[in-house]
């Protein structure tokens, strides 16, 4: 039997998940909520990008801080587009 907390909990996890794989034109600025110049970001799947350490969710690899332009430049590489 699962309690409660526990599937609230897989859920929580689950959705901040899925709101780390960014889609679209990706937002730099808003990501980075701590306004220190960096980010978390996946080396295999490079529009996996967090504000905090974690792990990618579709290749469970650990995200890799780099700056801002560090993954400006890793996604235009890998045909990414983001606000600029």
């Amino acid at each position: 039997m699962t309690n409660k907390t526990s599937v609230e909990q897989t859920t929580k996890n689950n959705n901040s998940n899925k709101i780390i794989i960014r889609k679209g034109i990706i937002d730099l600025s808003t990501i980075d909520k701590n306004k220190n110049g960096k980010v978390y970001e996946c080396p295999m799947d490079w529009n996996v990008i967090s504000d905090k350490p974690g792990v990618c969710p579709l290749c469970g690899m650990t995200l890799k801080e780099y700056s801002i332009e560090e993954t400006k430049s890793n996604l235009n590489k890998f045909g990414y587009e983001y606000k600029k």
